[in-house]
């Protein structure tokens, strides 16, 4: 997988900044994120499928996402994707949090992918 973050900052009402990050990955066929949920940790994410397809998978749930496709995963659930396209795909990252953190506090389950 390759990656180019772009972080950004703006005030919010509060008058507090919030972060964006936003990379552009792009991903080998069977590669993904393993299913996995965070703990202990406040903050938003997505992924917009660019080109290519994947099987993206929340709780108990697995469906099939191509292009021009956005996937919002909850933080607290179990989540996750695989790339199931022979090109490979792109994948834009988005998350967003108070701190310029948007990643954190990972379980991953044992005995996936």
């Amino acid at each position: 997988m390759t990656s180019k973050a772009i972080p950004a900052s703006s005030p919010t009402p509060t008058g507090r900044g919030r972060w964006l990050l936003v990379t552009l990955d792009v991903i080998d066929e069977n590669g993904g994120i393993e299913p996995h949920y965070h703990e202990g940790v406040d903050f938003d994410h997505a992924y917009y499928v660019v080109e290519g397809e994947v099987i993206a998978r929340v709780g108990d749930q697995e469906v099939r996402v191509g292009p021009d496709s956005l996937m919002v995963f909850p933080c607290a659930t179990v989540h996750g994707f695989k790339v199931v396209s022979p090109g490979g795909a792109k994948i834009l990252r988005l998350g967003a949090s108070d701190s310029g953190v948007a990643s954190g506090g990972n379980r991953y389950l044992q005995g996936a992918g």
